[in-house]
């Protein structure tokens, strides 16, 4: 089981290779993976963070996930929507900041000058996101489930 997590491994064909190693006969998988979200990839790009080198987007591809898993793995795929409220959008920025591994790695590697503008830009999400008064952030995903062959 994966929580966003196998996505990050740089060798998708190493990761599956594993997974399929690992899981016995009847066994059962489950992987999430985001699906690639441009209002997102522009906070970065803003920031002066490239493109990654290993897009972990690319595994909520189903034609590509079913190549690197369908032969060891009888596969479903179910789409999702994940939902997080806050109450203001300054307390969306501070968890931003803290809690999500990429753009915390993101804000320690770049300059300050950076750094502010790519909390402007999450600050800026987090305002075009207000609902009821509060801030409601959804991201697409997709479940990955699998039942060793």
């Amino acid at each position: 089981m994966s929580c966003f997590g196998v996505v990050f491994a740089p060798d998708d064909e190493a990761v599956a290779s594993e997974l399929a190693r690992v899981c016995r006969p009847g066994g059962r998988l489950g992987l999430t993976a985001w699906h690639a979200s441009p209002e997102l990839r522009a906070i970065y790009e803003r920031g002066g963070v490239g493109q990654q080198e290993h897009d972990p987007t690319r595994w909520s591809d189903e034609a590509r996930v079913r190549r690197l898993l369908g032969d060891a793995f009888e596969l479903e795929l179910e789409p999702g929507v994940w939902r997080i409220d806050f109450e203001t959008p300054e307390r969306m920025l501070e968890w931003w900041s803290t809690a999500v591994p990429a753009f915390v790695a993101a804000l320690e590697s770049v300059e300050p000058e950076q750094r502010a503008a790519m909390r402007d830009e999450v600050l800026a999400l987090a305002k075009r996101s207000r609902v009821n008064g509060g801030v409601e952030f959804t991201r697409e995903y997709v479940l990955v489930l699998g039942r060793r062959r």
